[in-house]
């Protein structure tokens, strides 16, 4: 819907059709929310969040921390096929994400669709979409103690 910020690659084959600036506004999910989070790993350079993601450069400058934190949470990606062939995906789930009361963290896994959850829920996994996310979040630190407001 917006070929003047587009570019394209053409070969003797294909022809590809990309946006150079992202239509940001067109997902008001993100667009119109009051507060957008993003992991420190997301991009190592800055002036994406500005023009890429529509940040003011105010946020960007200063971004929120909690400086009473040491430490605050760790994230891994696991791509197990890289690390052995032999690694098959139902059971790394299984081994890594099963329910444990006494774990002190939690667990988020992102899958690329629906159909991939089934493994999660299997294993007792709270599975959300983008129309409980929040509720179902929100539950979850008035139920656990360790969080406070």
């Amino acid at each position: 819907d917006s070929v003047e910020n587009c570019q394209a690659f053409i070969s003797g084959q294909t022809l590809e059709i990309s946006p150079t600036l992202m239509p940001i506004e067109s997902f008001g999910t993100f667009s119109k929310a009051n507060n957008r989070i993003l992991m420190s790993a997301t991009t190592q350079d800055d002036s994406f969040f500005i023009k890429g993601l529509g940040f003011d450069i105010e946020s960007v400058s200063n971004p929120l921390a909690n400086t009473d934190l040491a430490w605050s949470g760790e994230k891994m990606i696991l791509i197990p096929s890289l690390i052995s062939e032999d690694l098959e995906r139902d059971s790394v789930i299984s081994w890594l994400a099963k329910t444990n009361p006494e774990r002190q963290f939690g667990i988020v896994a992102l899958v690329p669709g629906f159909s991939k959850r089934k493994q999660y829920e299997k294993i007792g996994a709270k599975v959300v979409s983008s129309n409980d996310i929040f509720d179902v979040v929100k539950c979850q630190v008035l139920i656990d103690h360790r969080f406070s407001f």
